[in-house]
């Protein structure tokens, strides 16, 4: 198992492209890039996960099928992020 950084969009809706049997860690800006670290297992076939950003007072729609990560801070807006469930 290895830990490994995934570098995400500005976007309200995007798909990363993970090793399987992953656990996520955390999101944070590094160096202005909002970045995504998970424990993953480099020897494990990769898989799309679904990941939802939502800016504080904005809608937040299938909030029943949404596992949260994290809250970052960028300048003064506040996005967070979750992973969509299928």
């Amino acid at each position: 198992m290895k830990i490994y950084k995934y570098v995400l969009k500005l976007a309200e809706n995007q798909a990363v492209n993970i090793h399987n049997n992953y656990k996520l860690l955390d999101i944070q800006i590094q160096n202005g890039c909002i970045c995504l670290w998970a424990i993953v297992d480099a020897n494990e076939p990769m898989v799309n996960v679904d990941i939802v950003m939502c800016g504080t007072g904005h809608e937040l729609t299938e909030s029943e099928k949404l596992n949260y990560i994290s809250t970052v801070q960028q300048d003064s807006y506040v996005w967070h992020f979750f992973e969509r469930r299928t």
